[in-house]
């Protein structure tokens, strides 16, 4: 992998795990990836990463998406 085309991502590991937890998750795998790029002397660059939380809601007889103000959530990059 170049580490110019990397792709993280995380799941839940069932249906009652909501966004916000899988978030947690995710800080910890972009922590270890940036520890990684800084060991052998690079960086991950803010404005050439982006990240999209997607969760889901049963509304009775259906899957909808929740919506961003539902899940407030961010992700933190130390970058260049």
């Amino acid at each position: 992998m170049f580490v110019d085309d990397c792709d993280l991502w995380q799941s839940a590991t069932n249906v009652n795990e909501k966004g916000e937890d899988v978030v947690e998750k995710m800080q910890e795998a972009v922590v270890t990836w940036e520890g990684c790029l800084g060991a052998s002397g690079g960086a991950l660059s803010p404005s050439k990463s982006c990240w999209y939380l997607i969760d889901y809601k049963w509304m009775g007889d259906k899957w909808v998406y929740r919506t961003k103000e539902e899940m407030a959530a961010s992700i933190q990059v130390h970058g260049e």
